[in-house]
Parts: C-alpha cells; sequence; structure tokens
C-alpha cells in the first residue's frame, strides 16, 4: 500500500520478489541516471538500484521516480 508516495514494507518485498532481478546503476551523471534507468524499464526491469556514487544521486533518484512511478527503485 503507498502513502505519500511511498511504498510499504510488504509492497518493496513483493516487487522484489517478482522481479527476480535488480538492475544496478553507477553512472558519472544524474542525466545519464535517467536515461539509463529509462533503458532498463523499457527492457523489463521493474527494480532498480542506484549507487550514491552517482553525483546529486539522491535528487537524480526524485527526478527518476517522478518519470518511472512503475518502478521500484533506490
Amino acid at each position: 500500500m503507498r502513502k505519500e508516495g511511498r511504498v510499504c514494507k510488504a509492497d518493496t518485498l513483493e516487487g522484489l520478489k517478482d522481479s527476480g532481478v535488480i538492475g544496478i546503476i553507477r553512472v558519472s551523471t544524474a542525466q545519464d541516471l535517467i536515461r539509463i534507468a529509462k533503458a532498463l524499464r523499457e527492457g523489463g526491469l521493474s527494480c532498480l538500484e542506484i549507487t550514491m556514487t552517482t553525483p546529486g544521486a539522491l535528487r537524480a533518484i526524485e527526478e527518476a521516480r517522478e518519470e518511472l512511478p512503475d518502478v521500484l527503485m533506490g
């Protein structure tokens, strides 16, 4: 169940279980992060891990979540 744009623990665990695979994104720019996240989603991935080595990672994750609300990412 989502509350205020957040996913509850049970939904997160179910999403991870259903996905079967987690894409890990490690890039050097926030723009690359969003572009690659979109490409991975188009390729069928619904769970993504964003490394915190990406410059501006937290803001980029927020932007990517807005553009890809059906993808579980963090």
